[in-house]
């Protein structure tokens, strides 16, 4: 390695050294930013897409209760408190959780369409109607589905996009690692330079004593 043994080599090296410290440095931000995506990528699936899918299993389990009741042809006024204080509360809850949650633009438009019915359904329970709240519960239910399907194709989206983000970062790491052990190698040779020079002078002064 006679090249480390010029000055204007060695400063050469140092610069190339100083740039591939800094492009590790940048390379360990970007990582960073990198797991902060799939970290926000993984929550969101979670609160957005499994936790909404839980919302629509009990939004399903509500309006089953309701269309068991609203099918007895023997339809009173107790069964009708009933529903009030149950399940269509249990409904208006769930729309409360629901809207906090992140929506699609399709989902948006769904949901809005689900509570105008899960509304229309309740106001006609209440007028004593159940022929007309059944039709209503029966059209939430397909819309129900309309929402479950989102969910799925939409964590998929989100899984895909954690799945490249970490392939990503996997190439960076390896890179990374690549850089490291350019930067061991030049400094090694830097070090041996030095000390082969240093021998040298030495050698140099004991023959002219």
């Amino acid at each position: 390695m006679k090249w480390t043994y010029s000055l204007k080599n060695k400063l050469t090296t140092a610069l190339m050294l100083f740039g591939l410290i800094i492009v590790v440095c940048s390379n360990n931000l970007f990582e960073r930013n990198n797991a902060e995506k799939i970290n926000a990528t993984i929550t969101t699936i979670f609160d957005d897409r499994f936790m909404v899918e839980s919302y629509i299993f009990q939004y399903s389990a509500f309006i089953y209760q309701i269309k068991e009741i609203l099918d007895n042809p023997n339809f009173t006024q107790i069964e009708k408190q009933h529903l009030n204080k149950s399940p269509l509360h249990g409904i208006s809850l769930l729309n409360e959780a629901y809207k906090k949650t992140k929506f699609t633009k399709d989902e948006a438009i769904y949901f809005e369409k689900f509570t105008d019915l899960c509304k229309n359904m309740g106001q006609n329970i209440n007028s004593g109607r159940p022929t007309d709240g059944t039709k209503f519960s029966n059209e939430a239910f397909g819309i129900l589905q309309n929402l479950s399907s989102i969910q799925i194709s939409e964590a998929k989206l989100q899984l895909n996009n954690a799945n490249q983000l970490f392939h990503f970062g996997s190439v960076s790491s390896q890179l990374e690692l690549a850089i490291l052990i350019v930067i061991g190698l030049l400094l090694q040779a830097l070090v041996f330079a030095s000390k082969t020079m240093n021998f040298n002078k030495t050698s140099t002064l004991a023959n002219l004593n």
